[in-house]
């Protein structure tokens, strides 16, 4: 008798799995549509761009699947990466580390593959374009004269093994466990060559963009096209499930890997107004609380650290009005200027205005680790370097020994459009500098329809142009001309990694990862010799020999807590220079519906809505048949998996 109840059990169990795939039997069956309220409107999903707007960031992380990730509990794991090894020859002098891929593919059906992997470090790492995260890289032989021009990007130490694995070589013994905290980047995560290269703004796009993460972009409609009449627009986000993420489309359910089928932002209302339909029961997820209302609601929220500080970069390049003058004069090229401003703001006093906000005490923001663990935090042991309160005397003693008499200077500070804190802070500071008499003005950066051909066809007007990515790139809107077209400018500072160098080096000549202006080797003068070129330092223009060197001396120090002590050394000497002047450390506050299950989130923030259900979703399901989705066809050289 017990055999058989043995027996059947087991029967049982192996039925259990059948069972289970079989949950979505019904072929209509889509899974949840789900309203939410993730971020302002964000114009540009390329990650490389992200790091400048946490709204960008949120976004991509759910569109891009990483090398690695951390964990709520700060632990790595693995994402993308299936396996690893790190192998060191100290006789031949040579450190390698192979990544092994997962099986997944693209939202086009094309394999995700080791050359996706290469193709994107490569375009971080070439010496024309800027982004900050070249930093990251570094350890990679001959990353830094890759960067710096000084070799050619195909002698970069990135090499496809086959289509699921990549070697990485080094210059030399590395920590590899920093190295595998750095690729938890988004910036680092692998990208399609024949998607980015062909198509400047292949990111702007649910038809050009190809997503590698759990969702895609759907659509997106900013109000902003002139073909469409205004009471057809209605101003949203779509996020769809990419139904080739770790998924056999022939074998496996349409969720088995992605629950959700639709994430919903919607625009028509006002921040106030989606806390309303929060509370109404329509709306099951807020990442961002509206200022007027997060001082009643403080209580309700969950707040976190993101690893991220909102600060002004002076552009201690630019010619600033001044009365008599025709030219204009660099004021922010004097530190006592820089520092006077910095010393007038009272960020106590913003702090408290936007509620969810620490004052800055430095530029490295909470979240970055102190070493290669989630132990200790950097910010819980570094020395506070700034004031969190005004101090209007040294300010104004500070401009008197520069010789500044404030009144006569006229100049703008720039900050993102759709942004009401960055509004609200920027009003603050704005005070402030005119309480010291300068003729100081808020200037909004906002979105542009999309003016660019394509291929000779008519122009994308469906699409918008990031301008402020473009004024923070170097790119100004109207010209192809690489120029600083900033005075001031406002920023999310977001860590490229939790590793405090990542904050800090982008500061430093050699580590900018700023790009090269080669436009004059193509001239005739450049032909009759060696021509020689700058390497380009931070966008703000600084460029101090201590702090240059206190860098350099950090990024070879492999003893962690001496590495430490170097950092700390390196922030003091940014913060006293003042070319950047943090004001508050960044935290998001969350509400999240008792409706909502299997909601996760990592070390810095980010949700993870793989698993996400909502309570009886059929309520919110679509009676339209899904539309077809537009998608970019697969290279020649690669097959895509099979469709339904």
């Amino acid at each position: 008798m017990s055999k058989k109840i043995i027996a059947l059990v087991l029967c049982a169990l192996m039925l259990l799995p059948a069972l289970a795939s079989c949950k979505n039997r019904d072929e209509n069956y889509v899974g949840p549509i789900i309203n939410m309220y993730l971020n302002e409107m964000v114009y540009d999903f390329d990650p490389l761009y992200a790091f400048n707007n946490e709204s960008a960031l949120k976004i991509v992380s759910l569109l891009f699947e990483p090398l690695f990730k951390i964990n709520a509990k700060g632990k790595l794991e693995k994402a993308l990466v299936k396996d690893y090894k790190y192998e060191v020859d100290e006789l031949n002098k040579e450190y390698t580390l192979t990544l092994k891929l997962n099986e997944t593919n693209w939202s086009d059906g094309t394999y995700v593959s080791s050359n996706d992997l290469v193709y994107a470090w490569k375009r971080i790492m070439d010496p024309e374009n800027s982004n900050e995260a070249a930093a990251l890289l570094y350890d990679i032989k001959n990353a830094r004269a890759v960067k710096n021009g000084d070799s050619s990007i195909d002698t970069l130490g990135v090499y496809s093994v086959d289509q699921l694995e990549v070697q990485i070589v080094f210059e030399q013994d590395i920590d590899i466990n920093m190295f595998l905290y750095n690729l938890t980047s988004y910036a680092l995560v692998p990208l399609r060559e024949d998607i980015v290269a062909k198509n400047s703004d292949w990111a702007k796009k649910s038809a050009t963009i190809v997503c590698s993460g759990p969702f895609i972009i759907r659509s997106t409609d900013y109000g902003m096209d002139p073909r469409i009449d205004e009471e057809n627009i209605n101003r949203e986000l779509v996020l769809e499930r990419n139904s080739y993420y770790y998924r056999d489309k022939l074998e496996d359910d349409i969720d088995v890997s992605v629950s959700p089928y639709k994430i919903k932002v919607t625009y028509e209302s006002t921040p106030e107004e989606q806390i309303d339909l929060y509370n109404g029961g329509t709306l099951f997820f807020l990442n961002y609380i509206a200022l007027s209302r997060r001082a009643e609601m403080q209580s309700s929220v969950t707040l976190y650290d993101s690893a991220s500080s909102h600060s002004y970069i002076f552009n201690t390049e630019a010619l600033i009005k001044k009365a008599g003058s025709e030219e204009g004069v660099a004021l922010f090229a004097d530190a006592r200027v820089r520092q006077a401003l910095s010393c007038a703001v009272d960020r106590n006093a913003i702090a408290a205005q936007i509620v969810y906000a620490k004052p800055a005490t430095g530029i490295v923001p909470h979240g970055v680790f102190e070493t290669n663990t989630p132990n200790v935090q950097y910010r819980d042991t570094a020395p506070a370097l700034i004031n969190g309160s005004a101090d209007l005397a040294k300010a104004q003693s500070l401009l008197a020994e520069a010789g500044v008499n404030p009144s006569e200077y006229t100049f703008e500070v720039s900050y993102r459009s759709g942004k009401e804190v960055h509004k609200a802070i920027a009003e603050a500071v704005v005070a402030a500098w005119a309480g010291l008499g300068f003729n100081v003005t808020a200037k909004e950066i906002a979105p542009i329809v999309n003016n660019d051909e394509y291929y000779g066809e008519d122009p994308q007007q469906d699409i918008c142009d990031d301008v402020f990515n473009e004024t923070y790139f170097y790119r100004h809107p109207e010209s192809e001309k690489e120029i600083r077209s900033f005075e001031v400018l406002a920023v999310d500072l977001v860590a490229q990694s939790i590793d405090a160098f990542g904050v800090l080096a982008p500061f430093a000549v050699g580590f900018t990862g700023q790009g090269i202006d080669f436009s004059a080797l193509n001239t005739e003068e450049s032909l009759d010799g060696d021509y020689e070129y700058d390497i380009p330092t931070h966008i703000s223009g600084y460029n101090s020999e201590a702090y240059n060197a206190k860098i350099e001396e950090a990024f070879a120090q492999k003893d962690y807590t001496a590495r430490y002590a170097l950092l700390k050394e390196a922030e003091e000497i940014l913060m006293n220079d003042m070319p950047v002047m943090p004001i508050i450390f960044n935290q998001q506050a969350r509400l999240v519906s008792d409706e909502l299950s299997k909601v996760k989130f990592d070390w810095l923030g980010f949700a993870d809505f793989r698993d996400t259900m909502l309570d009886n979703f059929e309520r919110f399901a679509e009676t339209t048949e899904p539309e077809f989705i537009e998608t970019v066809p697969p290279s020649d050289d690669e097959t895509p998996v099979e469709g339904e």
